[in-house]
């Protein structure tokens, strides 16, 4: 399905992975598939973020089902590599999460509350068992709000979901509750039928 030049991904979807001992699952709307905004996710990436992060926030709110407006929810963007921050210079996942703040005014808050905890290799070369190693070790937590509040987690792209995953356990263990994840883009490879 086209809408003003975005692909539109089913509304929901859910990611279960296996980390020793336990299954993580989340749940969450991407807007488009990857291959759709290959081109325009790389602009981004590159440095169009004053142009390019409203556009995709205004694409995530205008496609939000009406029941995931309800409450009040904290937006905690997904950090980039500490690596990719510093050839950057800006987190691609924060400024589409202060872009859709401001649409959701009151509704949405921004939180920086996680950090990755080293440098990794980037993502887009790694295969399945490769992103999920460590999953449970790959972030932790840097800063700190009330409990008593809806997370979403918010992303550029999500193609596995090990990333949202492994925010989603680091910030359980620490007492949050993480109700949704929100991402611009879906990669086919990790598309499911749920």
């Amino acid at each position: 399905m086209q809408s003003q030049g975005f692909e539109l991904s089913h509304p929901t979807r859910s990611y279960t992975g296996e980390s020793p001992g336990a299954t993580h699952e989340i749940s969450g709307f991407s807007v488009s598939n990857y291959e759709a905004v290959a081109a325009l996710v790389s602009k981004y990436k590159e440095g169009l973020v004053s142009l390019l992060a409203p556009i995709f926030a205004q694409q995530i709110w205008m496609r939000l089902p009406g029941e995931m407006l309800e409450a009040k929810v904290l937006l905690v963007p997904i950090p980039s590599s500490r690596k990719a921050q510093r050839v950057r210079g800006f987190n691609p996942a924060k400024e589409i999460a202060i872009a859709l703040a401001k649409l959701g005014g009151t509704t949405f808050q921004v939180a920086d509350l996680l950090a990755e905890r080293q440098d990794r290799k980037d993502q887009a070369g790694q295969n399945l068992s490769e992103r999920w190693a460590g999953v449970e070790q790959r972030f932790e937590l840097v800063s700190d709000t009330s409990r008593d509040v809806k997370i979403w987690l918010v992303d550029d792209v999500v193609t596995t979901g090990a990333t949202l995953l492994a925010a989603k356990f680091t910030l359980e263990q620490n007492g949050y509750t993480v109700d949704k994840f929100v991402t611009f883009a879906e990669t086919k490879l990790k598309i499911s039928h749920t």
